[in-house]
């Protein structure tokens, strides 16, 4: 067995040694250089993209759409999610539009999230996406409101400035223009996708009754020890809550992670048919190398 394998080992490496001075040794140097580079231009192109999506998605699903979303819930209903294995939060919040003005500046329209003010102890992900550009993370004070550092530049404010909700949404209840709903900026935080921080908002909950309305409900946002294990406990979480509508962070977000996909896709696409192109000229080229030894 090892005289065959030498033998073969020996007329492999007759076949692929190429002489300095011959013509096809340029030709080997060449392709091997072009494998090279291509292979090395895949993985930093695919790279690049992961690391820009993970990072985007990492900032929506923490910040923004939370794993799970569980809607028309109750108290009790937060209880048992909570004694459910494989759920490591559940975080009731509020959320809505609002337009918001400080001093003179141009009104600027908002997503605003009314949150536990103990949120980041009660949510690790939370905590660790929520990375503070000026000031802290501080909702105590019903009147505190923690902005996102491009919607801060927007509105030109900052820590310690005041800034109006001059119109909100909610239910018929909630009164659309009001003069009373003036917050002081606590914090800027920065994340990883832009839109959020150009359009998030945060307020402490104690303040959902008296902005939203005395029939709003909170949305339960679900936080799961394993993310992609979200079609697993959405199936569950429905058979075992039928009167609650409950969604995963796939359907909330299906427009933006399809967009994502395509993207990826073309692109490796682009890049293998580069591959195809330059492994039929090598084929060739190594067909002519052979045929040229053997005579």
């Amino acid at each position: 067995m090892f005289k065959k394998l030498h033998w073969i080992f020996y007329v492999s490496s007759r076949f692929s040694k190429m002489g300095t001075k011959s013509r096809s040794s340029v030709t080997f140097f060449l392709a091997a250089l072009c494998i090279t580079i291509g292979v090395m231009a895949l993985i930093v192109t695919l790279s690049v993209m992961n690391g820009f999506q993970i990072g985007y998605i990492d900032s929506i699903l923490e910040l923004d759409s939370f794993h799970l979303r569980a809607e028309k819930t109750t108290d009790a209903n937060k209880a048992e999610l909570e004694k459910i294995p494989g759920i490591k939060a559940v975080i009731p919040f509020y959320e809505t539009q609002a337009l918001a003005i400080c001093d003179n500046s141009s009104p600027r329209g908002l997503f605003l999230h009314a949150v536990p003010e103990n949120i980041c102890e009660m949510d690790k992900g939370f905590a660790e996406e929520m990375v503070m550009y000026s000031g802290t993370f501080d909702l105590k004070d019903e009147n505190s409101i923690v902005l996102g550092a491009d919607l801060a530049y927007l509105l030109d404010a900052g820590v310690g400035d005041e800034i109006s909700l001059v119109a909100i949404s909610g239910t018929s209840e909630t009164d659309l223009f009001s003069a009373d709903r003036v917050f002081t900026v606590t914090g800027l935080f920065m994340s990883d996708y832009n839109k959020i921080n150009a359009s998030m908002a945060f307020v402490s909950s104690k303040n959902a009754k008296r902005l939203f309305g005395e029939r709003t409900s909170p949305i339960l946002g679900i936080k799961l020890d394993n993310r992609d294990r979200d079609l697993k406990m959405l199936k569950l979480l429905k058979e075992k809550f039928p009167q609650s509508e409950i969604f995963s962070w796939r359907d909330y977000n299906r427009a933006f992670f399809s967009v994502l996909q395509v993207e990826k896709n073309t692109v490796f696409l682009i890049v293998m048919l580069i591959f195809i192109v330059v492994a039929v000229n090598i084929y060739h080229s190594l067909c002519r190398i052979i045929y040229e030894r053997r005579e």
